[in-house]
């Protein structure tokens, strides 16, 4: 039941919202991702960034990451406004992506982009899984998202090791529409991925 519950709690708070006051989950939501003690709990029984569980308290140290990044990457706007509003940084590293707008992209929750942009999240932040946001976005097919960090300012070109730029990263991803946008947007065609 525990391993349940560390696994798909963030779905229940997404449902309970349709039959309690949202500003109530919210703050429970808040209240469980800014709890260390609760969060390394649930890291030990199922990980969310797709990397198993863990029992050793070194590993779920070196796993830990910033609330706003776990609300970023469960797609629940509501908590990561709060967490904002409290002083959070919004470019705070750690976690799998490696900040909440790479785990927001990644995610394609679209509200939540728009929100971290709004308070000055570095678009071109290099690191994690796809090593940027853009990246994260056009590998998963989140075009909708990749139109929102392009009119943010995202170096369409920027090479990472992980997925090369953001045309690689949509190509590796499969997805044509987002190669196209990426192209009409200035993206060089001709650059060699150096992943």
């Amino acid at each position: 039941m525990s391993k349940y519950a560390t696994e798909f709690w963030y779905r229940h708070v997404e449902l309970g919202q349709q039959n309690v006051r949202e500003e109530y989950l919210d703050l429970l939501a808040v209240r469980l991702l800014m709890s260390d003690d609760i969060c390394s709990n649930m890291i030990r029984l199922h990980y969310p960034d797709g990397l198993g569980n863990t029992n050793s308290f070194k590993a779920v140290k070196d796993l830990m990451a910033p609330a706003l990044y776990h609300a970023s990457y469960f797609g629940l706007l509501g908590p990561a406004r709060l967490i904002l509003e409290s002083g959070s940084d919004v470019n705070a590293k750690g976690g799998h992506q490696f900040t909440a707008l790479q785990a927001a992209a990644a995610g394609g929750h679209e509200q939540i982009v728009q929100l971290l942009l709004a308070m000055g999240a570095d678009v071109n932040l290099q690191g994690g899984t796809c090593g940027t946001a853009l990246n994260a976005a056009a590998y998963n097919a989140h075009k909708e998202v990749v139109r929102l960090l392009v009119a943010a300012g995202t170096d369409i070109n920027i090479q990472t090791g992980g997925t090369g730029n953001g045309l690689h990263a949509a190509a590796i991803g499969g997805c044509e529409e987002t190669v196209q946008l990426l192209i009409a947007n200035g993206a060089e065609v001709n650059t060699p991925c150096r992943s």
